[in-house]
């Protein structure tokens, strides 16, 4: 425990009798007050340690000077280029935790969990927003425009966001954790939502789902109707990411139900098209159907352009799988206009893959050849290398398939060297196609009879 130890203060377990290792009585207060930090290890950047001793952060970094300013490594700087931040060694920490709760009350304990947890949350919110400013959240601290955050905080932009959440997202997974089990639900589901945009970018899965089955339960527990749809549409799109189709689906039907209990069909349509998209993942053609269908429907009756246009596209691409080719191309061609309504240029070139793709399935690839090379102009404009390879290696063999071999073997080549600049493994399978080609001079009249598959 942290103690009296000559004129100044230490933990006892490590104590020496070295004057260095003295502690003033601020400072001492101070670790057992970070200690109450949750979770283990502990890294804590100023300002958080400012929340938690409920100080300004000049007081903070006071604290923390002294702590890393002597012999003993009470604080431990991390050594990394990020933002400066701390470490409690685990024996220091034990010893602040122990004496921690014989100096101080359970009461005072859990105000300042809280209080650090609530940073955190203000913190994840302001980092979520400059990651993305449009999608819809439910969260109150949403809805105030002088969102209380980091010190450190002023994101300018995606990048510096998503740096932040990572930068912490170890504090974020246990605050969420520790909120939970203090049955602190608004916090634990606000937090929850606030990770979204880390998690659906960076891809971390293990936290994504963790946090999300306590952000989920919290809402839950809490009765809101749109925190539940929120996070159970959140965590059904991270079991559908995982393949993992088992789970996804009762946890979806669990958002469409709250969506419904909103009484708001923005949140309905979403909910229908999400059941849909996990049934299309695992080819459940027909039932995809249905659901999108009815999803669209509600979009509709809102004028929403954008679900129209996301809802058209995933019905031709499960009309696709089915070898319904000319209900495709409809669709496609409605999804293509519709997100041109809403200037959406990226969504309509991939739209415009499917349709050339849908056109040569259904044997005419010369019609095809068209929205193909105009969606390789738009992906190499905006510098999307994979699916300009994508848009190349269709273009390839639509002019294989027309008897322009010489033409074929170009694009071919252009998309080979495309896929090996992004790494994807789809470059070693199209050298060997176009090594099995026939080359230039004996390429008069050679049409190939494979036929192309659907695209993933």
């Amino acid at each position: 425990m942290i103690t009296g130890c000559g004129k100044g203060w230490a933990p006892v377990k490590v104590c020496g009798d070295a004057a260095d290792r003295r502690l003033s009585a601020s400072a001492a207060s101070g670790l057992r007050v970070l200690g109450r930090h949750p979770g283990t290890p502990v890294t804590i950047r100023p300002d958080a340690a400012a929340a938690l001793l409920d100080a300004s952060v000049p007081e903070a970094v006071r604290v923390l000077n002294e702590l890393t300013g002597t012999g003993r490594a009470w604080l431990v700087p991390a050594a990394d280029d990020g933002p400066v931040r701390y470490t409690i060694p685990e024996e220091v920490l034990r010893a602040a935790r122990d004496d921690d709760a014989e100096a101080s009350t359970e009461a005072e304990r859990e105000r300042s969990a809280r209080r650090l947890t609530e940073w955190y949350l203000h913190g994840a919110v302001r980092a979520d927003r400059a990651v993305n400013a449009y999608r819809k959240r439910f969260g109150p601290l949403y809805r105030d425009a002088q969102v209380g955050a980091p010190a450190s905080g002023g994101w300018s932009g995606v990048s510096a966001g998503l740096d932040w959440l990572e930068s912490e997202r170890h504090n974020l997974r246990t605050c969420v954790e520790y909120a939970g089990a203090q049955g602190w639900h608004d916090l634990a589901w606000q937090l929850c939502e606030a990770l979204y945009g880390l998690y659906v970018t960076r891809r971390h899965y293990d936290d994504w789902i963790a946090t999300h089955t306590v952000g989920l339960a919290a809402a839950t527990a809490l009765g809101d109707p749109a925190a539940q749809y929120q996070l159970a549409a959140q965590l059904g799109y991270a079991h559908i990411e995982q393949r993992d189709f088992a789970r996804a689906q009762p946890v979806l039907e669990n958002a469409l139900r709250a969506a419904r209990a909103t009484r708001l069909h923005v949140h309905e349509a979403a909910a229908l098209e999400a059941l849909g998209g996990a049934r299309l993942a695992s080819g459940e053609y027909p039932a995809a159907i249905t659901y999108l269908t009815q999803a669209r429907a509600l979009y509709t009756v809102i004028d929403s352009a954008h679900g129209m246009a996301r809802t058209s596209y995933d019905i031709g691409r499960a009309r696709v799988w089915l070898g319904a080719y000319a209900g495709a191309v409809a669709q496609f061609r409605s999804a293509h206009a519709l997100f041109g309504r809403v200037g959406d240029i990226t969504d309509q070139a991939r739209v415009l893959i499917s349709t050339g793709e849908a056109l040569m399935l259904s044997g005419e690839p010369g019609e095809a050849r068209r929205p193909l090379a105009q969606a390789r102009k738009i992906m190499a404009r905006q510098g999307r290398r994979f699916h300009e390879a994508v848009a190349l290696d269709l273009l390839g063999t639509a002019a294989q398939r027309c008897g322009d071999v010489n033409a074929a073997r170009a694009f071919l080549t252009e998309a080979i060297a495309g896929y090996a600049r992004t790494g994807s493994a789809r470059a070693g399978a199209l050298r060997d196609r176009l090594a099995a080609m026939p080359p230039p001079e004996a390429a008069a009249g050679a049409v190939p009879t494979a036929e192309p598959q659907p695209q993933p």
